[in-house]
Order: structure tokens, then C-alpha cells, then sequence
């Protein structure tokens, strides 16, 4: 197993950090409504939940069939979530 830097530790969690005040703003600003606002929480949980699992589970450093598995269960979960905010 590798371990990350902590630099890259501290980036890491530095945007994961940004990317939850974004979403807070976002929801206490109002700046979207309906499906869009939605879309647009969606897809930065599914972005945080990316960070996490690639650099803090360290899935990056997986083999290939495990890397692919997680990147399509992420993408068909967060595309079928997204596909519900229009409906």
C-alpha cells in the first residue's frame, strides 16, 4: 500500500472542504431552483464522494477491474439520481 503526502492529504481535504461550503452557499442562496438545483448538489456529492474513495480509500491504487467498478457504480447511481430531479 502507498500512503499519500500530506500535502496532497491537506489539498484533498482543502476542496473537499470548499466543495461542502459551495453546497451550503448554493442551498442558502437560492441561485437555482427544481431539477437544476438538484443536478447541481448531485454532482458535487457525487464529486466528494469520488475524492473520498480515490484518495482517502485509496481505491487509485487498485487494480483496474476494482477502479472501473466503482467509477461506473458512481456514474449510473449519480446519472439515475439526476434522471429523478426531472420527474
Amino acid at each position: 500500500m502507498t500512503h499519500m503526502s500530506s500535502t496532497r492529504i491537506t489539498l484533498v481535504w482543502a476542496f473537499l472542504v470548499g466543495l461542502t461550503l459551495f453546497s451550503g452557499w448554493f442551498h442558502a442562496s437560492h441561485v437555482a431552483t427544481g431539477a437544476l438545483y438538484g443536478v447541481i448538489l448531485l454532482f458535487a456529492a457525487s464529486l466528494k464522494a469520488r475524492m473520498l474513495i480515490m484518495y482517502y480509500m485509496e481505491i487509485r491504487h487498485a487494480p483496474l477491474p476494482w477502479r472501473l467498478a466503482f467509477e461506473l457504480w458512481l456514474l449510473v447511481t449519480t446519472l439515475a439520481l439526476m434522471a429523478l430531479c426531472f420527474f
